[in-house]
């Protein structure tokens, strides 16, 4: 089991000797660093937490990690403290689950964030973007919670499963991801290997 932190470069696309054009999503991974192992007697449970920063090797202490990853995992006799993940940890054709921060959208409408349909818009019909009622007069007579309402959108913690690796420059500490990942360019992308 592998678990890697990097950072989103933006997409691009690789093609094949057969001339197959398939989109993908660059991520430079950072030197990444087992900083503690967990385990059931200790903390309750078992998991590795891994620390990584972009500055060069020496010049970080353990305590000035830029970002912090922890991963659940049933055996940690595999990881050691100090031990350090790259990109060659993993291969093509391997499949992650990466978690980031979907890019935020600010304050939107619920047409936009919720995909509500429009209302007439011919014959005098004036609420044509608008949500219509929110509850009842008398029973609940009160807007309920989980309502689906204007308000903020994007900017939340997203996390897509089995995506394929397409390509592995480990002398860069590129991995090529297939598909778009979450967040902007430059965001913060948690990638663990799946089985």
């Amino acid at each position: 089991m592998s678990i890697l932190i990097g950072k989103k470069m933006g997409m691009t696309s690789l093609t094949s000797k057969e001339g197959v054009v398939t989109p993908v999503t660059a991520v430079k991974v950072e030197p990444c660093e087992v900083t503690q192992i967990k385990t059931v007697e200790t903390d309750g449970y078992s998991a590795i937490v891994v620390g990584a920063s972009s500055k060069k090797e020496g010049k970080v202490s353990p305590q000035k990690y830029k970002r912090y990853a922890e991963y659940r995992i049933d055996d940690v006799s595999g990881f050691e403290k100090g031990s350090l993940l790259s990109a060659e940890n993993f291969t093509e054709e391997d499949l992650l689950r990466v978690t980031g921060t979907s890019i935020g959208k600010g304050f939107a409408g619920a047409i936009k964030r919720w995909n509500f349909s429009r209302g007439p818009q011919s014959h005098g019909g004036k609420y044509t973007r608008a949500i219509g009622g929110t509850s009842g007069a008398t029973n609940p007579g009160r807007v309920m919670p989980g309502k689906k309402m204007p308000g903020h959108m994007g900017a939340r913690k997203t996390t897509l499963s089995r995506l394929k690796v397409c390509k592995v420059d480990s002398e860069n500490g590129v991995l090529f991801v297939k598909g778009s990942l979450p967040g902007a360019n430059n965001g913060t992308l948690v990638l663990r290997k799946q089985s």
